[in-house]
Order: structure tokens, then C-alpha cells, then sequence
């Protein structure tokens, strides 16, 4: 237990208190926010500042993949093999497309590696800070942690306070297909004052 001294009131008091019973500022306002020096943590990967954690399945390609691959069928049994076409090049698309996908799917996992050392995430911000507060929404909660790590990448913070995390889901237009889940976060970006 230790006294510490009110900002607001100026009055000592134990910092085991949850505020100060003289005026009630919370007591966390009246403690320094332990510093945590990460500037020494480098990224093994360039970041451009656009990188996005999403999923890497496309619905879509493997739809046209599987129905021309169904087209496909019939001009193989009856030995015309030029129905191919069309299966054939749609399968190279998607060969390459998902190699892409999958190269900058492991540049994004190297990155968030990077920003879960980098970016401490603390329970409660003290009175040493600047702070900003920023809100985002993914398709998963990796990706709306990823974006909240990268805007405190982008702002040059020191650390991350979580504040809030929920999920939803969204109606689909086609009513065909279910939900998709949407991960929101709400977090306050740390800068040390210096």
C-alpha cells in the first residue's frame, strides 16, 4: 500500500482505494501507467500500412470452380475433351489467385506476431498518456484486432486498451446464404507522454 496524491484535490490517499474519497476521481486518472519499452521489437516483413488478416476462402471462385467442373462432365464421358476449356483455365485462376492470397495471408500473420509484441494491451490507461479512441469491424475477431494493432502501428502508439468487443451478424441479400458474423472493437490507442 502505498499514498498517492490526487490530481483533482490534491488530497493523499491509499492506492488500494478504488477512487479518491475526497472528490472520487478514479484512481487509475492518478497513477502513472506502467511504460513498457518495446521500441527495440523490429518486423521481420515490411508493413505498407494496407494489409488486412481476412479470411482467405473465396465462395464465389469455388462455385464457378465446381459448376464448370460439372459442365465439364459430359464432354469428357462422350471423349470430347475441348469441354475442358473453360474447368481448366477457371482451375489456374484459382490455383493463382489462392497463391496470392496465401503470400500475403503469411506476410499479415507475420505482421500481427509483430503488433501483439510490439502493442502491449493494457487493462486501464493513468494519467501519463495522450489517448485516441478508435472503433472497427471485421469478419472475425483476429481481423478487428489485427486493424485496431494496425491504426496504433499508423498513429505511432505506445500500447492498447481494449474497451469493447461484440459480435453481429448480417442479413445476407439473397436470404440463400446464412449470416455472416461481424466482430466490432472499441479500443483507446496509448501514446506515453514524454
Amino acid at each position: 500500500m502505498a499514498l498517492i496524491k490526487c490530481k483533482e484535490c490534491e488530497k493523499e490517499y491509499s492506492d488500494n482505494s478504488e477512487a479518491c474519497p475526497q472528490c472520487g476521481c478514479p484512481t487509475e486518472m492518478n497513477v502513472d501507467t506502467p511504460q513498457i519499452d518495446t521500441s527495440d521489437i523490429k518486423c521481420s516483413v515490411r508493413i505498407d500500412g494496407n494489409e488486412k488478416l481476412s479470411d482467405t476462402y473465396n465462395g464465389l471462385m469455388f462455385l464457378l470452380l465446381f459448376v464448370a467442373g460439372l459442365i465439364s462432365i459430359p464432354y469428357v464421358l462422350f471423349g470430347s475433351y475441348t469441354g475442358l476449356f473453360p474447368f481448366i483455365v477457371l482451375l489456374i485462376i484459382f490455383l493463382f489467385r489462392n497463391s496470392i492470397t496465401s503470400k500475403k495471408r503469411v506476410k499479415a500473420m507475420e505482421i500481427f506476431k509483430f503488433f501483439k509484441l510490439k502493442y502491449p494491451i493494457l487493462e486501464s490507461v493513468g494519467r501519463n498518456t495522450n489517448l485516441d479512441q478508435i472503433t472497427t469491424t471485421s469478419n472475425n475477431a483476429d481481423g478487428a484486432l489485427f486493424d485496431i494493432y494496425m491504426q496504433a502501428y499508423k498513429k505511432q502508439a505506445d500500447a492498447v486498451v481494449i474497451n469493447s468487443t461484440h459480435s453481429s451478424s448480417t442479413e445476407s441479400i439473397s436470404k440463400m446464404s446464412k449470416n455472416t458474423p461481424l466482430y466490432h472493437a472499441t479500443a483507446t490507442l496509448v501514446k506515453y507522454k514524454k
